[in-house]
């Protein structure tokens, strides 16, 4: 159930105060900004987002490249810390020598290790996994050549944090060949909480990152968590950080000639066609086609959507984001400024606080 966000007529009276000045300084100090928007928003509708469809096409191929080389990650050279834990095997000619076979062998405070049928422990501390193979194998003085696994457990200085609204935020031990379904699963999943009266999955995992030496990977949680793309699902360096980004104060809205014209609660993978029948469809008045207005009031993107297209199966629906403002006029609008002077009464009673805190924000830049 999508649930409607009232809010009273005296708070409605501040904000439409409030906008309309704010509005006023908007459009004398940003003319300019708004004529090259004029332009674009003016464009045959449909085409333009196909083209915008086009490019994001262009920017998974990209996506597709990189995720394949991070599925094949090199570690960066790890030494071997106190507390760090070892599953340890010896091979001979190809066997499993398993008098020597060692599960969950510790790295002790004095830096060596025990291995089963080796009277001395090793000293591995400070060691790559190579040099304390090597180590080990000087110690086996009855089995010539002896092939030494050593495979990670527990690598104590090795952590990646997970922030946002994961159920138990922190930083977590990376396990041998951990990736990010592993992290969340440690991490106890999501929060959920009530929002507008109904207990919902806080999490917004279309907008959920993750980042490596400062960089933002083109990992998809969506894809990930609700689709099970396993594509997405990278392993893990030290020093990785997850954000897990709040659905809570995430909407969408709806205005003009639609039967209920409110703002809803967004929901990931939620249509333009899917908010029209929830706002109760269309009235007799309106036009067979809307605006999708995308940005703020100095950076806005202006779609035209052909909706007589998508309902006839001539063209695609179009997959909302949160905070998006969908338009249906009676007539046909010329530019960019007609269109705010006729959803601003509306924007001021269902919007005013997301939209006010964007247009004082862009005012300070």
């Amino acid at each position: 159930m999508i649930y409607k966000s009232p809010i009273s007529r005296q708070a409605s009276n501040l904000m439409q105060r409030l906008i309309s000045g704010l509005l006023f300084i908007y459009i004398i100090t940003g003319a300019a900004c708004s004529k090259v928007e004029l332009k674009d928003a003016t464009m045959e509708a449909l085409p333009q987002y196909l083209e915008e469809l086009k490019i994001e096409d262009t920017e998974e191929e990209t996506r597709y490249a990189t995720l394949m080389e991070l599925q094949n990650l090199e570690l960066d050279t790890y030494y071997i810390g106190s507390g760090n834990k070892f599953d340890i095997k010896v091979f001979a000619y190809g066997e499993e020598e398993k008098a020597y076979t060692t599960y969950n062998a510790i790295v002790k405070s004095d830096g060596t290790i025990t291995v089963s049928n080796i009277d001395q422990d090793v000293f591995v501390l400070g060691l790559t996994v190579e040099e304390a193979k090597q180590e080990i194998r000087k110690k086996i003085k009855d089995i010539i050549d002896p092939k030494i696994t050593l495979n990670p457990i527990e690598l104590q200085s090795a952590f990646v944090t997970v922030m946002g609204q994961a159920e138990i935020p922190g930083n977590y031990q990376i396990r041998a060949n951990m990736r990010i379904l592993d992290v969340l699963a440690e991490a106890k999943g999501f929060r959920t909480g009530l929002v507008k009266g109904t207990t919902k999955e806080l999490a917004d995992l279309s907008g959920s990152f993750i980042v490596r030496d400062n960089k933002l990977l083109p990992v998809d949680f969506l894809e990930l968590v609700r689709k099970g793309n396993q594509l997405h699902n990278i392993p893990v360096k030290d020093n990785d950080y997850i954000f897990i980004s709040s659905l809570a104060n995430q909407e969408v809205y709806i205005l003009g000639e639609v039967t209920y014209p409110l703002s809803y609660l967004y929901k990931e993978n939620f249509t333009l066609i899917q908010l029209i029948a929830f706002a109760g469809g269309f009235t007799q008045n309106a036009q067979g086609k809307a605006y999708l207005i995308r940005g703020t009031l100095s950076h806005p993107r202006v779609f035209i959507i052909d909706t007589d297209a998508i309902l006839n199966g001539n063209a695609r629906d179009i997959v909302l984001k949160q905070n998006d403002i969908v338009y249906v006029p009676r007539t046909l609008l010329a530019d960019w400024n007609n269109i705010i002077s006729q959803i601003l009464p509306s924007i001021q009673a269902i919007q005013a606080g997301y939209f006010l805190n964007e247009a004082i924000k862009d005012l300070k830049n």
